[in-house]
């Protein structure tokens, strides 16, 4: 798209367009999959193997430049701050390209004031960052049954708002620039502590003797209950292998930032 083609900045985004994404671990792989199902064109980046994304369809890129290269939007899903400063303004990040940067849709959990710094580097050559956590588990994501939590550019989070909920179905508008992450700390906060009572629940119900599979399975959905405790109780009472609902190195490093808070 040549730069008189591109819509006004307030016009909203009523087309498939090109996204580059950098970062496609187990989520974000999931959210470039739901991308590709609306059809939008995705060129992506990881340094592992990008045998997942040409398998769902995508377009493998050589780097984070040339993921950007071409595309209407950027989009970052990555584990540590180390990534994200490397993926922006590494050797071979966005700002790397020089010219017209495309808007940013910033999706990682990390510590706020590294987002802040990254969001500044942008604005710094002329792009608009925004901060989008995601709240759920790549299963839940894969269905479109996730959270994004948009902070930013009011204008600039409606005019891509169709694209954003191409990848999931709840895009909740925050407020400022990092309160996406607030509420995401929030968001983890509970999500840590109710897998907490689940496990301890579990094991009450076997020091009183119970069947903790049967208990696990009857206060399914109850007042009693939570979602973790819905999704995990079960698990947890039948000590039998299953395929993790998530990444307990993840949590925990989400939990580490909350506690720095």
């Amino acid at each position: 798209m040549s730069v008189s083609d591109r819509p006004a900045p307030t016009e909203p985004i009523a087309r498939s367009v090109q996204v580059g994404f950098v970062g496609l671990g187990s989520l974000g792989l999931v959210l470039a999959g739901n991308l590709i199902e609306r059809g939008h064109r995705v060129v992506g980046y990881r340094r592992g193997s990008l045998e997942p994304l040409s398998g769902i369809g995508g377009t493998p890129a050589a780097s984070p430049a040339a993921a950007a290269a071409g595309s209407d939007v950027l989009m970052t899903c990555l584990p540590t701050p180390e990534a994200l400063t490397e993926v922006v303004a590494g050797p071979n990040g966005f700002l790397s390209r020089g010219g017209l940067l495309p808007v940013l849709v910033e999706m990682s959990t990390l510590d706020i004031d590294v987002k802040m710094h990254t969001a500044r580097q942008y604005a710094a050559h002329g792009g608009v960052m925004l901060d989008c956590p995601i709240s759920g588990i790549p299963t839940a994501v894969a269905a479109r049954k996730g959270l994004m939590l948009a902070s930013g550019e009011l204008a600039v989070v409606e005019r891509w708002r169709s694209v954003l909920e191409d990848m999931l179905d709840s895009v909740v508008y925050c407020g400022d620039f990092g309160n996406g992450l607030r509420v995401k700390y929030v968001a983890n906060f509970l999500v840590g502590v109710h897998i907490q009572a689940a496990a301890e629940a579990v094991a009450l119900a076997e020091i009183l003797g119970l069947d903790s599979l049967f208990v696990a399975k009857t206060l399914r959905g109850s007042a009693a209950s939570s979602a973790q405790f819905d999704a995990r109780g079960p698990i947890m009472a039948a000590r039998e292998p299953t395929k993790p609902l998530g990444t307990p190195r993840i949590l925990l490093k989400d939990l580490e930032i909350i506690d720095r808070v």
